[in-house]
């Protein structure tokens, strides 16, 4: 018998598209091994596209997010897939592919 194989959405990732960046931050912030969690920087980095990318470490991602979000309550209550659509419509069409989280 063959097992079926294919992944689902929640095999890939932890993270729900439809919530908010407030939901994120507070998921992640829930269990501190998150906020460490190598499989979040490329949603993290995609989210935040100004985030400082030299040290490219997750916790360094999730605090310049958080740090956004303060400075820009409003941006807060906004999805992630919203954020996603915004910052792929911002790079002039440009696609970006998120494969895992």
């Amino acid at each position: 018998m063959i097992a079926n194989s294919l992944a689902t959405p929640e095999d890939i990732s932890p993270i729900n598209l439809d919530w908010t960046l407030i939901e994120l931050l507070a998921w992640i912030g829930a269990d501190d091994s998150r906020c460490h969690d190598e499989r979040l920087r490329s949603i993290l980095d995609a989210i935040d596209r100004g985030a400082p990318s030299v040290a490219g470490r997750t916790v360094v991602l999730v605090r310049s997010l958080a740090v956004r979000v303060v400075a820009e309550p409003a941006l807060g209550g906004m999805r992630i897939r919203d954020v996603l659509w915004t910052t792929a419509a911002a790079d002039g069409g440009a696609q970006r592919v998120l494969v895992a989280v």
